[in-house]
């Protein structure tokens, strides 16, 4: 019995004369990709089928145990049977006929021939295997492709987003049901030949062209945000992802894109905004009350006291030296309380403008932590006072992060008025940080955002590990009609702490 190449095809050789079994195992293996196993009775024989799998048999006619036509009927009975070429040394019409007849697929006659008859069988036999497992394959492969639109059409079906296909022009070719319904349609035969770009908003639709685009050279685009169009000329907030389907040989022939309504996600985002803005406007208003509480009750009392303080006459000299100290620890404590005024609003904010107010807070920061802040501001800069204390805030967050995380000596400010903008940029050369991740949800970071928005600009923040950061503002730079501001009545002009 030969070895078992990897691929060669199983042949099993029923021949009881071990001779004539060893030719033929011998000229199929040295002409054929295949291997031979040889069963010298019917018991054997039928041992090996019970166990192993052959796709041809080359049977002998005479066995000791049963007849060569008793063992092909029960070969061909099953379904699937391996084909049987019937070899015989007494061959006859009838004996060809009876072959034939339970199934054999070529008749072999043993002598001087035998072997361009059997090269003969198995060419043939070897032809029909092929076509057998072409058959197979193919029929595989329209279960597995069947299997597929099945499961394609129950993923398009029940799917609770929106699912829709397209050829690369965008003309819709397939819909799923939800689709129809985030649009307002009755069903997804409605949408059948519109174009896709029709289903989102006149605003956005420019840009989703471009993305398209982007998706064509890219394969993919992932949650990108647009306004939907519905049939009744409504929109709603949407995710938007799509991906390049190819065929065989890689070439695009349609676009798969998904929609996802975050009308829930938006409200959730703006009430959650709308709660966090009151609370940095009730932030302020306390700090306004807080620093005018200090001033008016703590800061005059303590001012009286030092005078009082500077009055008393004393002649003992250890009630001088005591006196002293109480009028150093006096002073300090009102320093201290000047400071945590101009931390909670700085009066020149509304006084003298929010560069005078810029420049003496980064001079007292510089002073306090040995971190030196290089200042740029326009000389003649108009900033709103709402947008001021907002931009002052920035500030102040940001150099906080530098002094507690950049591990850096140095950084710089700038404020310029740019095409009716005013732009703010903030740069360190520290440690930096990754702006994706937990990180870019930091209460800091976030309200920064946050308090740009409230006056309508935009904040952006590039920071990379070793390098440093840079922050920059952008607001707009008209004035809004505003009352006095309250800093103005606390600490009118003349008045310190």
């Amino acid at each position: 019995m030969a070895g078992k190449p990897v691929n060669a095809m199983p042949v099993l050789v029923i021949e009881d004369d071990r001779n004539q079994a060893s030719l033929i195992s011998t000229f199929i293996e040295e002409h054929y990709d295949a291997y031979t196993t040889v069963a010298g009775s019917c018991y054997s024989a039928r041992e090996l089928l019970k166990t192993d799998v052959f796709e041809l048999i080359i049977l002998d006619y005479q066995l000791p145990d049963c007849s060569g036509l008793e063992m092909l009927r029960e070969i061909t009975v099953v379904d699937d049977h391996p084909l049987v070429i019937m070899v015989t040394g007494q061959g006859s019409e009838w004996t060809a006929v009876d072959s034939f007849k339970y199934g054999a697929e070529s008749y072999v006659i043993k002598g001087p021939d035998m072997s361009l008859m059997l090269s003969e069988a198995l060419d043939k036999s070897m032809k029909m295997i092929a076509l057998r497992k072409g058959s197979q394959l193919l029929e595989e492969t329209r279960d597995s492709l069947q299997s597929s639109k099945e499961m394609w059409r129950s993923l398009i079906e029940t799917s609770p987003v929106g699912i829709l296909m397209s050829d690369l022009q965008g003309n819709i070719l397939t819909v799923s049901p939800a689709t129809a319904e985030l649009h307002g349609y009755e069903n997804g035969d409605e949408l059948l030949g519109m174009n896709a770009f029709d289903l989102i908003a006149p605003e956005d639709r420019e840009r989703t062209h471009e993305n398209s685009h982007e998706t064509l050279e890219t394969s993919l685009l992932k949650n990108e945000e647009c306004i939907f169009l519905k049939k009744d000329g409504s929109t709603f907030p949407g995710l938007l992802s799509a991906g390049l389907i190819r065929d065989k040989s890689g070439d695009p022939y349609a676009i798969m894109a998904v929609t996802i309504d975050i009308t829930e996600k938006k409200n959730a985002d703006n009430e959650i905004r709308q709660i966090s803005r009151q609370l940095i406007k009730e932030q302020e208003e306390a700090r306004v009350r807080l620093a005018a509480d200090l001033h008016d009750e703590i800061s005059q009392s303590l001012s009286v006291l030092k005078m009082n303080l500077s009055s008393m006459q004393l002649k003992d000299s250890t009630e001088i030296k005591e006196m002293e100290e109480s009028r150093a620890i006096l002073g300090k404590t009102m320093d201290n309380i000047r400071s945590i005024c101009y931390e909670l609003r700085p009066p020149e904010l509304e006084t003298l403008g929010l560069k005078t107010a810029l420049g003496d807070y980064l001079e007292d920061f510089s002073g306090k932590t040995g971190i030196a802040v290089n200042f740029e501001c326009d000389s003649a800069i108009d900033v709103p006072d709402d947008t001021a204390i907002q931009l002052f805030r920035v500030v102040q967050e940001s150099l906080k992060n530098v002094e507690k995380h950049a591990e850096t000596n140095s950084a710089a400010v700038s404020l310029h008025a740019c095409e009716g903008n005013i732009l703010l940029t903030l740069e360190d050369h520290g440690r930096g940080f990754e702006t994706s991740g937990e990180n870019k949800h930091k209460f800091g970071l976030w309200e920064m955002r946050e308090r740009m928005l409230m006056v309508g600009g935009e904040l952006a923040i590039d920071s990379r590990v070793g390098e440093g950061t840079l922050i920059r503002a952008k607001v707009p730079s008209f004035r809004s009609r505003q009352a006095p501001g309250i800093f103005q009545a606390l600490f009118p002009p003349g008045i310190t702490i």
